[in-house]
């Protein structure tokens, strides 16, 4: 399955068009934490999620864990979730490389399994990394130059009806760097008395 982009999984994921498979990996975590919470937010309503929903840590799983979990059926609901976050500290020995692989080629219809994988991808060179590419929905979320940010800015502001001028935008991209989340997180404290449709300066 060819990489796709933040937007065009986001689109289907708001529209409800579920992958078995979901694999969300890079230096930027703003992305994989955003797409990861969308599933969440449209997999499930609230009824659901106290018997189909699992969200746990790769520190505390191993691959038979998570096999056996994603193999299982949802109760009274059409799905099932299942969320590994910290996914990048999973051991990947050849024996539990296998059962992923295994999984791969045949996943659950009725799962929507999520691998969330901070800081960088999985190594290239083997099989976990080349078949997660093949058979999953797969993101990498790189980080933005610091030429890039000031027109991200401009764009989170006007997705949520605001404006900004270009020399705060730029002095923002100079102050706050090319961490997202921590962008996002001032942009959030800039607009909370703000009306939507101001200007900020």
């Amino acid at each position: 399955m060819a990489a796709e982009t933040f937007e065009s999984i986001s689109a289907d994921i708001k529209n409800r068009k579920f992958a078995p498979v979901y694999f969300f990996c890079g230096e930027e975590s703003f992305y994989i934490d955003a797409l990861t919470d969308l599933i969440e937010k449209h997999a499930l309503n609230d009824m659901e999620r106290a018997f189909n929903q699992t969200i746990a840590y790769g520190k505390d799983l191993n691959a038979r864990q998570i096999v056996e979990t994603a193999g299982r059926l949802p109760m009274m609901a059409e799905k099932q979730l299942v969320i590994i976050k910290e996914a990048h500290v999973l051991s990947l020995k050849e024996d539990e490389e296998k059962q992923y692989l295994s999984y791969l080629k045949k996943p659950v219809g009725s799962t929507i399994l999520v691998f969330a994988w901070k800081h960088g991808t999985p190594d290239g060179r083997k099989l976990f990394g080349k078949e997660m590419k093949k058979a999953a929905v797969y993101f990498e979320s790189k980080p933005l130059y610091e030429n890039q940010v000031a027109p991200w800015v401009k764009n989170w502001l006007s997705q949520r009806k605001y404006k900004i001028d270009e020399n705060a935008a730029s002095l923002l991209g100079e102050y706050l760097g090319n961490d997202l989340t921590v962008v996002a997180n001032e942009l959030e404290k800039l607009t909370i008395n703000k009306q939507p449709g101001s200007t900020i300066t």
